[in-house]
């Protein structure tokens, strides 16, 4: 047993050390070429607080799980993504004047925090903000569904359901054009 606890520090110690850390100033976030996510119409945030969230993300030929710790602040939003064996695997904090991330080099490779940020916003903004945020898209709501449209283009299907404290506590994100789904379970802590 002593081995095995000793084995899995050293994976989440050397995952730890082998972190590619970035710092940059953005102002919006790209959605498509042609609709952008502005950052300055998102503050404050809603639902502040701290979440702990289990993710499962299903793309056409893999499957993942990983769970994430959320702090939402009113000008600040910070995620830590948790692997069973990996450890900590990345991290974001976005405030109103810039974007840390860091990643271990896999998913530095594989993953872009704009993504990340893009689906969180597009999923727990209301109606309202994400309007003001993106003027260009169409989003239509009904029944606990988002549909987020550029032109006849379907960009994200959102399913929502049990809101709490300004939180959606259970999520599926579809998106079609990179095929992959997201169904996101959330707990306040």
């Amino acid at each position: 047993m002593r081995s095995i606890l000793l084995c899995v520090c050293s994976l989440f110690l050397a995952s730890c050390s082998s972190f590619d850390h970035t710092q940059k100033s953005i102002t919006k976030l790209a959605i498509t070429k042609q609709n952008d996510l502005l950052l300055s119409k998102i503050w404050p945030l809603k639902g502040t607080g701290t979440y702990l969230q289990k993710i499962d993300v299903n793309t056409k030929d893999q499957a993942h799980s990983f769970l994430l710790h959320l702090t939402l602040e009113a000008y600040s939003l910070k995620a830590v993504a948790i692997h069973t064996i990996q450890g900590r695997i990345y991290d974001i904090h976005l405030t109103p004047q810039d974007l840390k991330w860091s990643a271990i080099p896999e998913m530095k490779e594989a993953l872009k925090p704009e993504d990340i940020l893009i689906d969180f916003l597009l999923t727990q903004l209301s109606l309202s903000g994400l309007k003001k945020a993106c003027p260009t898209l169409t989003v239509i709501e009904k029944n606990q569904k988002r549909i987020i449209k550029y032109n006849d283009n379907i960009l994200r299907t959102i399913t929502s359901f049990d809101k709490k404290n300004g939180v959606w506590q259970t999520v599926t994100i579809h998106n079609p054009e990179h095929n992959y789904t997201l169904s996101i379970q959330t707990v306040a802590q």
